[in-house]
């Protein structure tokens, strides 16, 4: 089954892929890093060590929570930020560069204005009445009438499976930003057991205009393995002394909270300085299947012989997902029955950083629907080594095909002789293309033959399938959504929520 999912991918303009080259401020391969394997393809024995571990790393198995849920996620502070020591000087040469440039600076004063290199000269040149920190390297951001634009405040990028969320930091300052608390939760349709990710960024002021978030400055990352398991109250126990009972509700607290993150803690920022106040709850869901009126349809991004996918927003959690929809008729006219059950399978069970993963099935009488995170976007730029990889992976005789003898086969391809895989499974590469991507409702690298037409779940004509057909699809449905709730999205506080977390503490 092939999707037509095309525009921005024709006009990306990718360096040759077989060099492997970075830019010297990443901290990602470069050519120094492995050296060139012989011709006959022979791996170094680190290289080997390295694609075992990968091999070990993506074939490990799908956890599932012990019942299906939603996990909320709540910011509230950061304390001890820092730019890298390689960043400190792009707001004080942002600055130098307009003092320049300014004939009349002795003369300026007053607040500053990003958009006004007079101003932005005036103030460092007559030590206007900013307040000036060094805390962090912080200290040459501008600020407007003593408060530092939200332009240049940290904002967090929330990962969990594969769906991001950005968080914007409201107050407070660059090194101790302070983000929305209990007013705004995020929450996260859980289908299998991963950690969340918090990446912390700061917009660069030197970015080239259309550069979007690529150009970023990477403050430093949290990592959460959150407790997929509702919090138990501490009953205590009336006979038992205060110190006795003040003995138990602690070491109640420890197990709860051996068992992963749960309630609001202070996390370690790892490749960074300081931390960060997250509050991580998990509430399982009740009874009720999922169905298409549980999606807010909002754009078609691609179609098929089958069916078609379209961006949707699931209502109760406000996150965005690729809905592909297919027609019972067309595959059970065409004998795919198995093979579209078996990609569903293939998709539920998968557990790779780079393959979207299935996270609900479901189905009508008439068609079947997966929802998927986003997919993943291809360039159609081959270089040599590339079209020998991919003629080898076609070969029509399976026995031949590279990769009859296990994935490690298809990994010693001179295709990726500059890859660490156990590095790349680990996501610490900079990928060579960044898609500009302005939020979770950026359609724009999508064909607009598709954007443009009105997303909806087409009315199915012909003849009803009989049940026995409808048989055939027993077992499809994957997860179960959360019933009762009925805010209006993710990032609004629900007061169904609000009450039953704080029942539990």
């Amino acid at each position: 089954m092939s999707w037509k999912l095309t525009k921005k991918l024709k006009e990306t303009h990718l360096g040759s892929l077989s060099a492997f080259a970075r830019s010297p401020s990443t901290s990602t391969i470069t050519e120094k890093d492995d050296k060139t394997p012989s011709a006959s393809g022979a791996v170094t024995p680190t290289a080997e060590s390295a694609i075992a571990a990968s091999e070990a790393m993506a074939q490990a198995p799908v956890v599932k929570p012990p019942k299906p849920g939603i996990l909320v996620v709540t910011l509230h502070e950061g304390q001890g930020f820092s730019l890298p020591e390689s960043h400190r000087h792009v707001f004080t040469s942002q600055h130098q560069g307009s003092l320049s440039t300014s004939n009349a600076a002795s003369s300026v004063s007053g607040s500053v204005r990003p958009s006004s290199s007079q101003r932005v000269a005036g103030s460092y040149v007559n030590g206007s009445g900013r307040p000036h920190s060094s805390a962090g390297g912080f200290g040459a951001i501008p600020t407007n009438h003593g408060r530092i634009s939200g332009k240049y405040m940290p904002y967090a990028l929330l990962d969990f499976d594969k769906v991001q969320v950005f968080v914007n930091s409201v107050d407070g300052k660059p090194e101790n930003p302070l983000w929305a608390g209990g007013n705004t939760q995020y929450k996260f349709d859980v289908s299998r057991v991963t950690e969340l990710v918090i990446h912390l960024y700061l917009r660069n002021p030197n970015a080239p205009p259309g550069s979007g978030r690529s150009q970023d400055i990477f403050l430093g990352v949290a990592r959460i393995n959150p407790r997929f398991e509702e919090r138990l109250p501490f009953v205590e126990d009336p006979k038992a002394s205060k110190k006795d009972r003040e003995k138990a509700a602690a070491e109640h607290a420890q197990r709860q909270k051996g068992d992963g993150h749960g309630g609001v803690e202070w996390v370690d920022i790892q490749f960074g300085t300081g931390k960060i106040k997250v509050g991580v709850e998990y509430v399982e869901t009740r009874a009720g299947k999922l169905k298409i009126e549980d999606f807010e349809l909002l754009k078609v991004v691609g179609k098929g012989s089958f069916g078609k996918v379209m961006q949707v927003r699931k209502k109760d959690t406000n996150r965005i997902y690729a809905l592909k929809t297919i027609r019972k008729a067309h595959i059970i006219s065409r004998s795919e029955v198995a093979h579209t059950l078996a990609e569903r399978s293939v998709l539920a069970q998968i557990n790779n950083p780079f393959i979207v993963p299935l996270k609900f099935s479901f189905q009508s009488p008439e068609k079947l629907y997966f929802i998927l995170s986003e997919p993943l976007h291809f360039s159609d730029v081959v270089p040599p080594a590339a079209k020998d990889l991919l003629i080898k992976l076609l070969n029509r005789n399976p026995e031949e095909r590279l990769g009859a003898n296990g994935s490690a086969e298809i990994k010693t391809h001179p295709f990726f002789h500059a890859i660490d895989w156990r590095k790349l499974l680990q996501r610490k590469y900079e990928p060579t293309f960044k898609p500009s991507v302005v939020d979770a409702m950026d359609t724009g690298n999508f064909d607009e033959g598709f954007t443009n037409e009105a997303p909806q779940d087409s009315y199915v004509e012909g003849p009803v399938l009989s049940q026995t057909m409808q048989d055939q699809f027993q077992g499809f449905s994957y997860n179960r959504p959360i019933a009762g709730l009925g805010d209006a999205g993710g990032s609004v506080t629900d007061p169904s929520f609000v009450g039953s977390i704080q029942d539990r503490r």
